[in-house]
């Protein structure tokens, strides 16, 4: 059986939900975007906040909130059939009655919970990695990360910049986090095109970026392969670092 969701992670839990409920040997998972139509059983389910919140506290009280926070960012992968892999996971965590994280004999446990630690590293990194240009009275930063990290990272920078205005473009995912800022700041989440006042656009930000980019290098030290750098700063993503850009 395939259980087709809407891509939220409220829809992902909805169709766990469903899947448990369905009493078939095999469940797939997959979101709208993904599927494919073919001649097998599918089935759409609509996102229902009740069995999504039962799936998330049974999650958190009969597992434990590590196992919750594996989960979500297991979610975040978006690739390879990982929220099939995160049903079966669940099946087995369940009928353990306990956190299983620790168990990586396991094929299903090893599976997910290397999923969740690889969101995790990337997301770590971009903390480091992110680049804003001011553009007009906002601070924009775009990127492209393998996985859907934003949700992850978008905290540390709205407690970072709690009074600025700005926004994080994820020009992969298709999705933008915009923060208000000011006295009484607020934080939505939006898909990208509903934000299409943001332009690309290059401004005095960047330039004082590069200029201290430049005053901290020191020119005896350069490494011409780059590998430390690359070790820290993945090439792949330096059309998104400004001091990086004329270095591809």
């Amino acid at each position: 059986m395939t259980i087709i969701y809407d891509g939220t992670f409220e829809g992902y839990l909805t169709a766990v939900f469903d899947g448990f409920y369905s009493r078939c040997k095999e469940v797939e998972i997959i979101s709208e975007e993904n599927y494919a139509a073919s001649l097998f059983d599918a089935h759409t389910t609509e996102t229902d906040n009740e069995k999504s919140s039962r799936v998330f506290d049974a999650i958190c009280n009969k597992l434990s909130q590590n196992t919750a926070e594996v989960v979500y960012k297991a979610w975040l992968y978006r690739k390879d059939s990982i929220e099939t892999d995160i049903f079966k996971f669940l099946k087995f965590a369940f009928s353990q009655g306990r956190d299983v994280t620790q168990m990586l004999q396991n094929p299903r446990v090893k599976r997910v919970v290397g999923a969740a630690n690889t969101v995790g590293t990337q997301a770590h990194k971009f903390l480091g990695l992110l680049r804003f240009n001011k553009i007009g009275n906002i601070y924009v930063a775009d990127f492209e990360p393998d996985y859907d990290i934003l949700p992850i990272i978008a905290q540390h920078f709205v407690d970072r910049f709690r009074v600025l205005p700005f926004a994080i473009r994820d020009l992969k995912h298709m999705r933008v986090l915009i923060h208000e800022g000011g006295e009484d700041p607020h934080t939505v989440f939006a898909k990208l095109e509903e934000a299409e006042k943001f332009v690309d656009e290059s401004d005095d930000f960047e330039e004082l970026w590069k200029g201290y980019y430049k005053s901290m290098t020191i020119k005896e030290r350069i490494n011409p392969n780059y590998k430390l750098r690359q070790q820290f700063m993945p090439k792949k993503f330096w059309n998104n670092i400004c001091e990086l850009k004329n270095e591809q």
